[in-house]
Order: C-alpha cells, then sequence, then structure tokens
C-alpha cells in the first residue's frame, strides 16, 4: 500500500532532496557553509553553523540577517546554531556565538530554532536553561542517550529529535536508545548525505520494525501538528 502523503526532509544541504517536488523539504542556509540553490523556492531555515563562529561579525551581521528574514512564509526556523565539541573552532568562542543567536531569537520572540549538538549536550542544556528563549528547539541528527533524552524531557523548550545519518550506524547511541525518544517528537532528514529521504525513511522503518507507509503516517502528522501553517 502506497500512501498519499509527502515524506519530510526536515533538515537538508542537498540539491538532490531539494530537486524532489514530491515531498516536503527544508533547506537549511547557514551563511559562509551553505547557500540556497539560486532556483529554490521551498521552505528554509536559516542560522549560523558553529563551525563558522570564527568567520563572522557578532554584532554587525546576526541582527541584520536575522530581522530581515522575519516574516518570511518561506522561513521555517532559525538555525542551526549550537556547539560542537570536534570541530576546530574554539569552543568558548562557538558558545559566545551560540549565546548571541538564542538571545536575539528571544527578543524576537522565535517559536521554533533548530540545534547543531555534537558532544556537548550537557553545554547546550546548560545555555537552554540560563536562556530567556521559550520556544521550541529541534537537534538535527540527534544522537543522545537515555540520559540526554531524559533531561530534555524537562527542559521549559520542547525539544524535538531529527534523526538522520546516525541511524545507520548500528552502534550510535540514538539507535540503541531509539524506543526511548516519544513518537509524536521524531522527525527524518537527509543533511549532507547523498542517500535520498526515502533511504531514512526505510532504515527508521526497519529499526522500528513498522510498515513504511506508518512511518510516512507518522513523520506527516508531526510535521503538521508542529508547523500547522505550513503542511
Amino acid at each position: 500500500m502506497k500512501s498519499n502523503l509527502p515524506m519530510v526532509d526536515i533538515h537538508t544541504h542537498g540539491i538532490r532532496s531539494c530537486a524532489s517536488g514530491e515531498n516536503i523539504v527544508v533547506f537549511a542556509e547557514s551563511p559562509g557553509l551553505i547557500k540556497r540553490p539560486a532556483n529554490y523556492q521551498g521552505l528554509y531555515t536559516f542560522g549560523f553553523h558553529p563551525w563558522c563562529a570564527d568567520q563572522v561579525d557578532l554584532e554587525a551581521i546576526i541582527e541584520k540577517e536575522f530581522k530581515a528574514r522575519i516574516g518570511d512564509p518561506k522561513l521555517l526556523a532559525f538555525g542551526e546554531m549550537g556547539l560542537d565539541r570536534v570541530c576546530q573552532v574554539d569552543f568558548d568562542l562557538q558558545k559566545k556565538f551560540f549565546v548571541s543567536q538564542l538571545d536575539l531569537c528571544a527578543q524576537l520572540r522565535v517559536p521554533l530554532i533548530v540545534l547543531h549538538c555534537v558532544r556537548s549536550y550537557a553545554e547546550v542544556m546548560t545555555i537552554l536553561k540560563r536562556s530567556q528563549f521559550q520556544g521550541t528547539v529541534l537537534f538535527h541528527d540527534f544522537n543522545g542517550d537515555r540520559n540526554v533524552i531524559k533531561q530534555l524531557s524537562v527542559l521549559k523548550n520542547e525539544s524535538l529529535f531529527s534523526l538522520g545519518g546516525n541511524l545507520f550506524r548500528s552502534n550510535s547511541s540514538v539507535v540503541k536508545n531509539l524506543s526511548s525518544l516519544p513518537v509524536e517528537k521524531i522527525f527524518l532528514e537527509t543533511d549532507d548525505s547523498t542517500r535520498s529521504i526515502a533511504d531514512v525513511y526505510q532504515r527508521f522503518a526497519l529499526l522500528r520494525d513498522q510498515q513504511m507507509i506508518q512511518v510516512i503516517e507518522l513523520i506527516y502528522h508531526n510535521f503538521k501538528r508542529i508547523f500547522s501553517l505550513r503542511a
């Protein structure tokens, strides 16, 4: 049985996913890292990646760029922003960079942001607890363990989980703890992978022992609940 509902790729940098007219695609744009294709007319997110924290003049650029996009009907969220312990950019500078964007999102009353979080869940949660930002946070390519999932469940911010590349690593934290994630808060993504979003859906279905049609319906209805004006 084939679903009449579209698949949702909630976070991609890939031209391949953007070229699909059948799915709901959200292109993740980040200055200094990746730009939207010139002919792309779909939904997108916009934010300053932690990998670029040493390339951007915080005061001069971030506020101007964010305010210029407020009210754009194609803008789904700000981000990705966050912290990454694996990259070479100074971690303290990354934190300053993240806090600046988060504070601005609080001032602008942004409803949702996309987070990049690599081996830094404790630091991200500490910053969120101290922040005035009240909106929802979407952890892209989430790879936390059961303890992280439990801690995120009591944050003032609703946490959503976008799953992608780590689903294909059988020893990853998210695969080992997939049953601990609340299904109503799950999304799927291709990120910068050459895999199609259908490949990600099939992998998720296999890991959860579900039919593809069930996964398509689950993710679509999650999207409709969170982004009710877009679905």
